[in-house]
Order: structure tokens, then C-alpha cells, then sequence
């Protein structure tokens, strides 16, 4: 005994199915999109992307320091006494010396520098102090986060 069993009543299940699923897919997408929207306006959501994007182009800025004093140390033989001895041969241009969170005139160098001693690859070279977590470059060109109460109480600053 053979049992036809009609097969539209599946069909229509599994097509209703696939519109009730593309429907909810839709309605998820346009509150997403109305979360964003609204978050684009928001004040505390422009100033968190603004104060990313200057963590980012201070780290930008630190390796391309541990870069430009290596090439120092390749030159000359030894690490500069101060940071301002980077200019004009080993580093483009003046405004990599400042962190773009320093309130402070872009002439003056924001970064505290430490001329390594030996060459022990993690020791801190240089440390950004404008950032709730300062970053902290070693000298194989690592940068790390670090958090305050780990750094040395005044490290020295020179210009």
C-alpha cells in the first residue's frame, strides 16, 4: 500500500517561513540603523570616537619615534641624549614630538624619553602621560598600555 502524501503544505510552511524570517531580518537591521543614527548625535558617543582616534594617531606617532631612534642609534652608534636630536635627519617632521591629546602648544614635545641603557628590549623608552592609561613604548618598538601606578614615580623629561 503506497501513501501520496501532498507535498504543497510544506512548501508553503517553509516559504512563509523564509518571509517571516527576512521580514524580522529587516526590522533588526532598521534598529540597528536608528541605534546608530541616534548614537551618531549623541555628544559622549563623538567624543569617545575623537579621543580614539587621537589614541590612535599617538601611537602612530610613538612608533614612528622608536623607528626614527633606531635609526639614530644605526647612525651615530648610541641613542640621542633628548628627543629634539631626532630633527631633521632621522624623523620627517616636528609634530610626531607631540601627543594629539596635549592641550599644550604643538612646539613643545609631549613625550617623556629615557635613553635606554644596555639593550634590553623591553625596557621603556618612551611614555605618553595624556591618555587615562599611558602608553608606554619599549625598545624593540612594543607599545603597551600601561596602567599608572606600574610607571616609575617621575621619569625624567627631557626636550
Amino acid at each position: 500500500m503506497s501513501f501520496k502524501r501532498d507535498r504543497r503544505p510544506t512548501w508553503r510552511l517553509i516559504n512563509f517561513s523564509c518571509s517571516v524570517a527576512a521580514i524580522l531580518i529587516l526590522f533588526i537591521a532598521l534598529l540597528y540603523t536608528m541605534l546608530i543614527l541616534k548614537m551618531a548625535g549623541d555628544k559622549r558617543f563623538q567624543r569617545k570616537m575623537e579621543q580614539a582616534a587621537r589614541l590612535q594617531k599617538c601611537k602612530v606617532n610613538l612608533k614612528e619615534l622608536g623607528k626614527a631612534l633606531e635609526r639614530y642609534r644605526e647612525g651615530t652608534g648610541d641613542y640621542p641624549d633628548k628627543l629634539s636630536q631626532l630633527l631633521p635627519l632621522y624623523l620627517k617632521t616636528p609634530n610626531l614630538l607631540h601627543c594629539p591629546n596635549d592641550p599644550s602648544p604643538p612646539e613643545k614635545i609631549s613625550y617623556q624619553y629615557i635613553k635606554p641603557k644596555g639593550n634590553d628590549p623591553k625596557q621603556i623608552v618612551i611614555i605618553c602621560n595624556h591618555h587615562p592609561n599611558p602608553l608606554v613604548l619599549h625598545l624593540n618598538g612594543e607599545l603597551e598600555v600601561y596602567p599608572r601606578e606600574k610607571l616609575l614615580p617621575s621619569p625624567q623629561r627631557l626636550k
